[in-house]
């Protein structure tokens, strides 16, 4: 019998996947094609994400079951969420594995359709063209490959001058700030404003990004002081809840901090029965119940809230954008671009928005024009045959779910069986093994009990939101992540496809859950069992002192607080108030994954105090450090303190002025507040208590509108005023992003 061939498009993290999983599941040939120089997709550095970006997801769901973090080499242990540029290496590291004459790059696909039972595969590299036969073809380019064009109305003379000095760029095109302002100007100039337009991840991913780069630019030991900064405005029509990378743990009975997946994808969260992958359009209600969850784990409690928003709510993913939110350093505007037109000056724009709440709202003296609107999936399938495209109910104007893909966990079409789209339809790299894994079973003949009526019932739920996503007056229908229940996904997909579970200190319905709990016959287990090794200490060491309880405390600390202290000594007391700016820079030093320039300024404004504060995942530890005025008015001098910060959230340590004694307060998953007392013990005790100042923008500012009571939602999470909503019903929870 003639050896099997399979032709891969795509050599990004889908690619790599589908790779792996030919090479330890059968004996097929592969051929990868890459149109870029290295493998990575999305995460190369050549490619749209830009290398300093955070990850959305935490390092236990962005990795692949065949192969553990810890066996990458950073320079340095993989923190939580990684940066793009680590994802990047993680990718390079893992395509290693595959043997280089499997790859073909700069080479990109040109056609693919049918003959006979194969595919007949066209390919140009270095203007040369080639066409080979392959028996089976998946499409590994993923569904953010073409970025949309703005929508809104764009002036004649803004859009076709070519010198038109205000730049307009999609976020995959931005890299420094230089690109979109003038970083050598004089103190009297205003700050700039940077419009950054689309209400998802991207929006939010970049206008953080543009924020902590204005940032940096003034408070790095090389800033220029005249740089009037940035002021970012960000559009969306949906409302957008910014949410922390690290989360408050409801469950614990101390101060407890974790990450988002942890709560996401806690498996005690559903019924302690086998779970089938839930899907359903948006609704009102759900709706209500997404935001009560993500207000209560966030702030804590949800209040007197009732929220009767149509549209379904977007996630925000993101402890700069988060942080950037409440300190007024980005401003949300809940609406829609309309117009983009010449501002009154010739150097700037207006845009015109049509407000949330039906009402015009005009926003002048635009420097920069964003585009974050997100990309068009069906681009990535331009090269399949028309026929190809019509056996998989392909909808060219359907940006967001182009072709309808019900089997193989949404990775086939029954019509094409020869044909798999991994990664078509977002899903996280857990689930996109699970497609691979299904793709094999159903080329190779192994057992493999994917349900037909549920295949049946997913392809008419796509149809449906094919629908709703063409009809306008049906946004209300569509929610961010369209097919959102990862975790009924991974369980079904497991289940269906015989695999084993690695419980480990958990049960069968306890636990965390992420692809490397899963393992299929015949694939190793020595890297599922590093991540799983990894979660378990990451997790014991949660409970024994909860370190990122210390990253959740400095992360917080961005922005303006309000200083009071107090002065004990013999026979006299005297209360100072001063104004504390903490201003995010990119570190300074090795080892180090956060800081901050301190400022202290009296009451009149005028510049007391300067120091550092510096965070490392590496020991969770917080410092803060003197300013070396004698190198630099902003570079870090001698270490005053280190202050570890625990489960207690109270310490004491001892410094240049004494002993010191700390309390931390949080609200929820955010920084409430905290006091520092000095001197303690010695003739003269001074106690600073901070807090933010009053009127402050913070981030429930972006749920106005919330207040009422008798929702539906809240009866359905047993939400009251000030509780903690322990009565929640064990439904799906939203998943992570």
């Amino acid at each position: 019998m003639a050896e099997k061939s399979v032709a891969i498009v795509g050599a990004g993290p889908a690619g790599l996947i589908a790779a792996r999983k030919l090479q330890a599941l059968t004996s097929f040939r592969f051929t990868i094609f890459e149109k870029s120089t290295r493998v990575g997709g999305l995460w190369n550095r050549e490619s749209f994400i830009h290398p300093e970006m955070m990850t959305n997801f935490c390092r236990f769901t962005a990795t692949f079951s065949d192969f553990a973090w810890e066996s990458v080499d950073l320079g340095r242990p993989a923190p939580v969420y990684p940066q793009a540029w680590m994802v990047e290496k993680y990718l390079q590291a893992y395509g290693k594995l595959i043997p280089d004459e499997c790859y073909e790059f700069q080479t990109c696909v040109t056609r693919a359709e049918r003959e006979g039972e194969g595919w007949r595969i066209s390919s140009i590299k270095d203007g040369v063209e080639k066409t080979r036969y392959f028996d089976y073809l998946i499409v590994a380019t993923g569904y953010l490959q073409h970025p949309k064009e703005l929508r809104c109305e764009i002036e004649s003379s803004i859009k076709t001058n070519p010198l038109f000095p205000v730049p307009i760029l999609h976020s995959t095109k931005y890299r420094t700030l230089e690109q979109i302002v003038p970083l050598n100007e004089s103190p009297q100039d205003t700050p700039h404003t940077v419009l950054v337009i689309g209400g998802s991840h991207s929006g939010a991913d970049i206008a953080s990004l543009i924020a902590h780069q204005a940032s940096d630019a003034r408070w790095s030991p090389n800033g220029n002081k005249a740089f009037r900064g940035v002021k970012v405005v960000h559009i969306g029509m949906n409302v957008l809840l910014p949410i922390p990378g690290m989360v408050w743990d409801k469950t614990a009975t101390h101060v407890s901090m974790h990450p988002l997946e942890f709560t996401l994808c806690e498996r005690s969260t559903r019924e302690p029965e086998p779970l089938t992958f839930a899907f359903a359009p948006a609704s009102i209600q759900e709706n209500q119940i997404l935001l009560f969850y993500y207000k209560e784990i966030i702030e804590g409690g949800v209040g007197d809230l009732d929220f009767m928003e149509t549209l379904p709510a977007n996630v925000a993913l993101g402890d700069r954008y988060y942080q950037c939110i409440q300190d007024g350093r980005i401003q949300l505007i809940p609406g829609a671009v309309k117009r983009l037109e010449r501002g009154k000056d010739s150097d700037s724009i207006t845009a015109r928005v049509k407000g949330k709440d039906g009402k015009d709202v005009v926003v002048d003296n635009i420097n920069a024009v964003i585009n974050a609107t997100g990309f068009n999936s069906g681009g990535g399938l331009s090269f399949l045959a028309d026929d190809v495209k019509e056996q998989l109910e392909f909808d060219p104007a359907n940006t967001r779910l182009p072709a309808v893909l019900n089997a193989s966990y949404m990775a086939q079409n029954p019509q094409a069986s020869s044909l798999a789209l991994l990664g078509f339809v977002p899903v996280n790299w857990g689930i996109i093994e699970m497609q691979m894994r299904a793709v094999v079973n159903r080329w190779t003949g192994r057992p493999f009990d994917e349900d037909p009526a549920h295949v049946s019932a997913l392809g008419d739920h796509m149809r449906y939101i094919q629908a709703a996503i063409r009809d306008e007056r049906r946004k209300q229908e569509v929610p961010q992540f369209l097919f959102g229940d990862y975790l009924g996904l991974l369980e079904q997909a497991a289940r269906e496809l015989r695999m084993e579970q690695i419980h480990g200190d958990d049960g069968a319905f306890t636990g965390f859950f992420c692809s490397s709990r899963f393992l299929g016959p015949g694939e190793p287990k020595t890297e599922a069992l590093k991540t799983m090794r990894a979660i378990r200490r990451l997790r014991a060491v949660i409970d024994r002192r909860n370190p990122l309880v210390a990253y959740v405390a400095f992360t917080g600390l961005l922005g303006r607080w309000r200083c009071a202290s107090q002065t004990e000594s013999v026979g006299a007391g005297a209360e100072t108030v001063v104004e504390v700016e903490a201003h995010p820079r990119y570190p300074t030093a090795p080892g180090y994954d956060l800081e901050y320039v301190v400022v202290l300024r009296d009451g009149a404004g005028r510049e007391k105090t300067t120091l550092v504060a510096r965070y490392t995942e590496v020991t969770y530890e917080i410092t803060l450090w003197a300013v070396d005025a004698r190198k630099s008015a902003l570079e870090a001098g001698p270490l005053m303190f280190k202050v570890p910060i625990d489960r207690d959230s109270n310490g004491e340590l001892t410094g240049p002025f004494g002993t010191v004694i700390y309390h931390v307060d949080f609200r929820g998953s955010r920084l409430d507040g905290f006091s520092v007392t000095m001197g303690k013990g010695l003739a003269t005790e001074q106690t600073f208590v901070f807090e933010r100042p009053s009127g402050l923008v913070v981030a429930e500012a972006a749920l106005v509108g919330l207040d009422g009571k008798g929702s539906l939602a809240a009866e359905k999470l047993d939400v009251r005023s000030g509780g903690n909503g322990d009565g929640a019903e064990n439904g799906p929870l939203p998943s992570a992003p």
